[in-house]
């Protein structure tokens, strides 16, 4: 008998404790809680900003055995080089850091149901401040995008028609693709510090170039527009600019747009316009214009639209109105450089912006300036020459001469062969 009450006793309780779980689970959830605090943040701009964080004011454990390494080629400042250095990114098991005594544990995991990759963070209630920690998080990323030397980098968008995830993998329709930042201020390096990772100062990039003077006063007017934020605001005039570079290919319209992020320091936001949905581009163009100061840039505009027509033959592709109402809609584009660069100035729609006969853009607010990437004229290619016959300088006018009607690449091609034919005949 003994032994039937101990059985249905313990049934009993067995009886209790499974119509209680749920209950035991919650208090035993918010005993959980309210020792450890739970940061989640579904945004790749979140892990990079914790990433270089943690790097910055936090010391990691020495017992995490995993860790995700990999390479990226940088140009470090005390070496005057560029050279593949190692990186460190949060990985999906967490990993142990240090502030002093006190221990705060982060990861990044994917997210199945988001299509997303998710940066959790974890501590001990009474080590950290929720809100102190996040602050200390978002001044740290701000101060970073906005350092004097290491803001530059180039980001790629592309929608493939809505067939891309964010992270670059396939995923849900309309998600846009965005790569690996090129050159990104937020990454963790192993053996170097932030400040020794950058762009060579020695010359600037506008100084290498032989530029018209339409280029040249169109970059002094955007280094004057960078630095009058105050003035436009006060009078009430949007803080952006628009410029629409055309020119025959090799020219340097790229080159160009590269040139000047570099000079005024901000990052090119480069779209890929012909993969792109309405869906798409406006995800990609909230996530650029986030970023701002910064260059938002569409590259070969006429092999995207002919006129006011997508070139393209798949269905839900880009189309005209979204991108003018983006260029010039309801949404505040401050700090926003846009470039547009086209082979074919005539399939350029008037109302984007082209030059009337007087110089000035047909559309301004869209596209407030309009100039032309000539063939370097011979104070241009006297220049090129220069730079690279340094050596033979008794060569120089003769090709300056001969290449009176190449463009800047293929006179660049013709100084560069002959230098190299030169430099290896001295070798032998």
């Amino acid at each position: 008998m003994g032994s039937i009450a101990t059985m249905f006793g313990g049934a009993a309780l067995i009886g209790i404790l499974v119509s209680s779980w749920g209950y035991i689970k919650s208090w035993a959830f918010a005993i959980y809680s309210f020792f450890i605090v739970t940061i989640h943040a579904n945004d790749s701009d979140f892990t990079n900003a914790v990433t270089s964080y943690l790097a910055k004011d936090f010391k990691r454990s020495r017992f995490n055995i995993n860790e995700t390494l990999f390479f990226c080629f940088e140009y470090v400042i005390p070496l005057k080089n560029r050279r593949q250095i190692l990186c460190r990114g949060l990985m999906d098991e967490a990993t142990t850091y240090w502030k002093g005594w006190r221990p705060l544990k982060a990861c990044c995991k994917y997210n199945k149901d988001k299509n997303d990759y998710e940066t959790v963070i974890s501590y001990f209630r009474l080590f950290f401040n929720r809100d102190e920690l996040l602050k200390n998080i978002e001044e740290h990323y701000n101060n970073i995008n906005r350092n004097t030397q290491n803001r530059f980098y180039v980001e790629r968008f592309t929608g493939n028609l809505g067939m891309y995830s964010k992270m670059g993998g396939h995923g849900e329709p309309g998600i846009v693709g965005r790569t690996a930042p090129e050159n990104h201020v937020a990454r963790s390096y192993i053996f170097w510090n932030l400040e020794d990772v950058g762009e060579p100062t020695k010359q600037s990039p506008i100084d290498a170039m032989a530029l018209n003077d339409d280029c040249l006063s169109a970059i002094e007017d955007v280094k004057r527009w960078l630095k009058s934020e105050d003035w436009f605001k006060e009078r009430g005039i949007p803080w952006k600019r628009g410029w629409n570079i055309f020119g025959k290919p090799g020219n340097g319209k790229s080159s160009l747009v590269r040139a000047i992020a570099q000079e005024i320091n901000v990052p090119i936001m480069s779209f890929d316009l012909s993969t792109m949905t309405n869906r798409d581009f406006s995800q990609a163009w909230d996530d650029a214009i986030s970023h701002a100061p910064c260059i938002i840039l569409f590259e070969d505009i006429d092999g995207v639209f002919d006129g006011r027509k997508n070139c393209s033959d798949a269905d839900g592709a880009l189309s005209f109105d979204c991108l003018l109402n983006h260029l010039d809609g309801v949404k505040v584009n401050d700090g926003v450089l846009t470039i547009i660069t086209t082979n074919h100035l005539e399939k350029v729609d008037e109302a984007i912006g082209k030059p009337t006969e007087t110089g000035i853009s047909t559309r301004p607010g869209r596209i407030d300036r309009v100039f032309e990437m000539t063939n370097p004229d011979e104070k241009g290619r006297r220049k090129i020459a220069s730079r690279i016959l340094k050596d033979y300088p008794q060569l120089i006018e003769q090709i300056v001469a001969d290449g009176n009607n190449d463009t800047g690449a293929q006179f660049q091609e013709r100084c560069r062969n002959i230098a190299l034919e030169k430099y290896w005949e001295n070798k032998v």
